[in-house]
This record gives structure tokens, C-alpha cells and sequence, in this order.
């Protein structure tokens, strides 16, 4: 967490006990995150304050540093074709491990929610939630390591499609989608010729797209055809254009993605990996204060086992919802 060296904290920084480890408006020093090390303080919680008065967390800033040069190498690449492994590997991957490790996953999760700049964004994105479904699968670290490259390089064959397509603000039309479809080979094309990417590596490039039922592109393959990656990384991929905002599309809540990831499991998407991805985000939201589509506020205390995505809320006024009965509720947001 060196990144932090040189930032302003915002506010008193404490053990479990309330000892004050870095006081507030303090700008971090090495000899600060010993200390943090030292009594176990989880350096991701830190709200940092930068000169303009503006607030962020660790795992935002190492998502925007990331973010900026990951859009530097993929632009290298649009221009000269060639896959800079080395860096990706030593200056993007270590980062994105990184910020896979914070303990708070909804505040990962917004830290690499794509706003603007959506394609590059979605790159790291979709990277950081493949590792985070490889962790929770208990890869091995150099299997991990495959994946989160796999995930970082799966639109790279994008840098052979038009930037002004790419940036549209409305939705393909027919034709456009079909030489859109292109970059899967693009891609796949790229990488299997490049010294140090591994089979595995580029076969999630062409296949991300590819569906359990046969229905996907470029090459129409079912279930037993995909490789392992491609099913994992097609889940991040479809996670992270859902929670993110696009050109043509505002983000979707976390309350529709799941009902949509459920829907998707039968027939579209390897129904194991999404059960594991919302087994693991559902049992983080117990506790967790949400903002409902009414505007009101709540804590979740409960989750409903056969239906994830409507769970019973104490309002902040002591009340409770129960979402399963209020089908025109939704979580709206989760408060990080």
C-alpha cells in the first residue's frame, strides 16, 4: 500500500481499541503504515482528503491509478498492434490483486464501476471480479494469476475496432454489431501469437461471448466447449456492463443484476460460477445500509434464501420491509 505514502487522511485513523494510530488531516508517512500493520488496522477503510477537499478511499485510488495505465498500454497497442505482457503483468496485475484484497466488497466493487471512459474501465473491472471469483474458487496463485490477465486482455482485440463505434451513444445497429462481433478473432488472434500469453489466456478472448445453450458468438460453442476461464470471465464481463454506467445505458441496481445473473444461469451462463459470485455478495450484504428505489434508507438483516435480491430491511425510522412483499421496492444502492 505504498500508494498511500504522501496522502492526507481525513479522518482520525484508530486501532480496535480507539487508539489513534494517524490523527486526522495528517499526510501519510512509512513509518505510519508500520504502525497500521502493526495493530491490524485495515488500511482499506482510510478516507483519504485530497487538496481540493475531495474524499476517496485506497481501493478507488489504486482503481484509478490502474485505470490510467491500463488506458496508456491498450492505447500502445491500438497503435503498433503489439501486447506489452511484461508490464501488464508486473505493473497492472500486482494492482489489481491488490484491490481484490480489500475486505469490503462493495466498495471495491464501486471503486471499479466504470462512470465514464467505459471501455478501458471495464478491462480492469472485469480483471478485478474474475480474481475475486478465482479467489473465491481457491485457484492456486499462478492460476490466479492466468485468469486475472485472461480478464484484463479479454477485449483486447477491440483496438481493431473503430473508436467512434466503440464510443457510441446508442446501441448497435444490426450490422454494426456483426463486424463488432469480429473482435472476439481480433483478439484471440493477437494473443495466441504473442511470446509469454498462454493458450488458456487467449481462448478468453475469443470465447467470453460464447453461452452454455450454443446461443453465443463468434463460434455458436455449448457449455463443454468453453474453457474454464471464458465462463468465469464472461460472468465478470456480464457483471461489470450491468453495474456500470455506458454511453447508451445508465447502470443497472444490484437488485436487478442478480435477478438477471439467475435468469442468465439457466441456459446462458455456467450456473456454478454465478451461484458462487451471488453466494458471495448476497452474504456480504447482511448489515449493510442500502438506499431503497423510494429514496428511503435501511440496513439489511435478513436475506431471503429464494430470492436474494429481496431481503427485509429495518428502516432508519424502525420499520420494517420486507422487499419480497413490496415487488415494487428495490435496493436502489449500497452505502459502502
Amino acid at each position: 500500500m505504498n500508494h498511500l505514502i504522501g496522502k492526507k487522511v481525513m479522518h482520525d485513523v484508530m486501532n480496535a481499541r480507539g487508539v489513534v494510530i494517524i490523527p486526522a488531516k495528517k499526510v501519510i508517512r512509512e513509518q505510519h503504515l508500520e504502525l497500521c500493520e502493526l495493530h491490524n488496522v485495515d488500511l482499506f477503510s482510510i478516507m483519504l482528503e485530497s487538496d481540493n477537499g475531495s474524499v476517496s478511499n485506497p481501493a478507488s485510488v489504486l482503481a484509478e491509478q490502474v485505470m490510467e495505465q491500463s488506458l496508456f498500454l491498450f492505447q500502445s497497442i491500438r497503435l503498433n498492434r503489439k501486447i506489452p505482457v511484461l508490464e501488464f503483468k508486473n505493473t497492472i496485475l500486482p494492482v489489481i490483486d491488490q484491490i481484490a484484497e480489500d475486505p469490503n466488497l462493495f466498495r471495491l466493487l464501486k471503486a471499479v464501476k466504470a462512470k465514464d471512459e467505459y471501455t478501458h474501465c471495464h478491462n480492469v473491472g472485469v480483471s478485478v471480479i474474475a480474481t475475486l471469483i478465482g479467489k473465491w474458487l481457491n485457484m492456486e496463485k499462478n492460476e490466479l494469476q492466468a485468469l486475472s490477465l485472461a480478464a484484463l486482455l479479454h477485449d483486447v482485440g477491440n483496438v481493431r475496432i473503430p473508436l467512434e463505434m466503440l464510443n457510441k451513444e446508442d446501441v448497435f445497429r444490426e450490422d454494426e454489431f456483426e463486424f463488432f462481433k469480429q473482435h472476439t478473432i481480433y483478439g484471440y488472434e493477437m494473443l495466441k501469437d504473442t511470446v509469454g500469453i498462454s493458450n488458456r489466456v487467449a481462448l478468453a478472448a475469443l470465447q467470453h461471448h460464447e453461452r452454455e445453450d450454443g446461443s453465443g458468438y463468434p463460434l455458436g460453442l455449448n457449455k463443454d466447449q468453453v474453457e474454464p476461464f471464458s465462463k468465469i470471465v464472461a460472468v465478470a464481463d456480464v457483471f461489470h456492463a450491468m453495474y456500470s454506467k455506458r454511453p447508451y445505458q445508465e447502470p443497472f441496481t444490484i437488485s436487478e443484476i442478480i435477478r438477471e445473473l439467475k435468469v442468465e444461469s439457466f441456459g446462458k451462463l455456467d450456473p456454478r460460477i454465478v451461484s458462487i459470485f451471488i453466494r458471495n455478495i448476497t452474504s456480504r450484504l447482511i448489515g449493510k445500509q442500502v438506499v431503497l428505489s423510494d429514496g428511503q434508507k435501511g440496513n439489511i438483516i435478513y436475506m431471503n434464501p429464494f430470492e436474494e435480491a429481496k431481503p427485509l430491511i429495518q428502516m432508519n425510522n424502525n420499520h420494517f420491509i420486507d422487499l419480497s412483499r413490496h415487488r415494487m421496492l428495490q435496493i436502489k444502492e449500497i452505502v459502502s
